[in-house]
């Protein structure tokens, strides 16, 4: 048994950023590689995170209301809380009120997360938007450009756009390769107005479009078709994800966003994807994993006699299996042998394997 606690010390900063939403098969990577990372592994998951010592409070959710919120079946009454719950139209007729409530719900979400971003990077002096980021050669411009071009990316495939199915299809098959850096770049050479604006501009956009596509069609992307709850989660998690390599690098602490309970249970449901991705067999002995919320409420996924245990704050764990911190880093205890090694490899998300941060990487950024 260990016990892993947040702390700050003088280790060099880790370089390679996860970005959320590539299915990174399709790419040639390398571990410094600042966009190494994020394809979601799990279908329609809402979610987004939270800093660490931020001061709003979210309740806790049993893991039976965590699971109906991962598979849609249930959505919170308020856009600012999870405290009570509506059920959401199952039916095939996923044009009900249930499934449109679900999907804006959803957009609150990754219009929150992307606020929290917005609002760090606007009062900020143009000079600083050079300052670098833990993601190895890109610059907080970097970071605002490259979500600028995946939001216009992801606006492309929602509206089928003949020619970004072409471009999916050259990206398979391998004729095209760097495009992910290379849209940052550009962009990022924008005067800093203009690149907000164009954000913006594209948040905006990309949230309409997203309102009113069919629910049960699903959009060419990079990978696997998705639904357009998926493609929200998608962006979600990217928008995070990116904003929390900013604020590491403001040596700040991320505000508290809505959706760590179901980052945490995402990251549960990929245990077997984070052994599969390495060809490793899945450790026989199952996981329970056991974390505490704000407010003192608890989360717990597993069965309750499991033998092994991740134990902590959900925190912690979402920051773990999203590789934004090293589990020495953060507080979490584990129990057994196979608990331990899949924090070492967890990633809460699809294609090849990456590597999260050394011991102490991200937190020197905050020194």
């Amino acid at each position: 048994m260990r016990l892993a606690r947040r702390r700050f010390d003088s280790s060099p900063g880790h370089s390679a950023c996860r970005c959320v939403c590539w299915p990174l098969a399709a790419h040639r990577r390398t571990r410094a590689s600042p966009y190494a990372g994020f394809a979601p592994a799990v279908s329609e998951t809402p979610g987004c995170f939270r800093g660490a010592r931020a001061e709003p409070r979210l309740p806790s959710l049993s893991c039976r209301t965590v699971v109906a919120l991962l598979r849609g079946r249930i959505w919170p009454r308020d856009r600012t809380g999870l405290g009570t719950y509506r059920a959401v139209t199952t039916t095939k007729n996923l044009r009900a009120e249930g499934s449109e409530v679900d999907i804006s719900r959803a957009l609150d979400v990754l219009e929150e997360t992307a606020t929290v971003l917005d609002r760090a990077v606007s009062e900020l002096p143009p000079r600083r938007w050079l300052r670098p980021t833990p993601a190895r050669g890109w610059s907080i411009a970097n970071q605002i450009g490259h979500l600028a071009w995946s939001d216009s990316m992801a606006l492309q495939a929602v509206q089928r756009d003949p020619e970004f199915a072409q471009f999916v299809k050259r990206v398979l098959s391998s004729e095209v390769s760097g495009f992910v850096d290379r849209g940052a770049r550009e962009r990022a050479t924008l005067p800093v107005p203009q690149l907000l604006r164009e954000w913006r501009a594209g948040r905006s956009e990309l949230r309409d479009a997203l309102a009113v596509a069919d629910p049960a069609a699903r959009v060419t992307w990079l990978g696997p078709p998705v639904l357009p709850r998926t493609m929200v989660a998608s962006r979600t998690v990217e928008t995070w994800a990116h904003a929390l390599d900013v604020f590491d690098a403001l040596a700040e602490d991320m505000p508290a966003t809505a959706g760590v309970q179901v980052v945490a249970a995402m990251g549960v449901r990929t245990r077997e994807s984070s052994f599969r991705a390495r060809k490793i067999p899945l450790p026989e002995a199952p996981v329970r994993v056991e974390l505490t919320v704000d407010g003192g409420g608890r989360i717990a996924f597993g069965q309750a006699d499991a033998p092994e245990r991740v134990l902590g704050s959900a925190w912690g764990f979402a920051a773990v299996v999203t590789q934004r911190r090293n589990i020495a880093d953060v507080e979490l205890e584990t129990v057994g042998d196979g608990a331990a090694r899949w924090m070492r490899i967890a990633q809460a998300f699809g294609g090849a394997p990456t590597n999260g941060p050394t011991p102490g990487a991200r937190l020197a950024w905050h020194q």
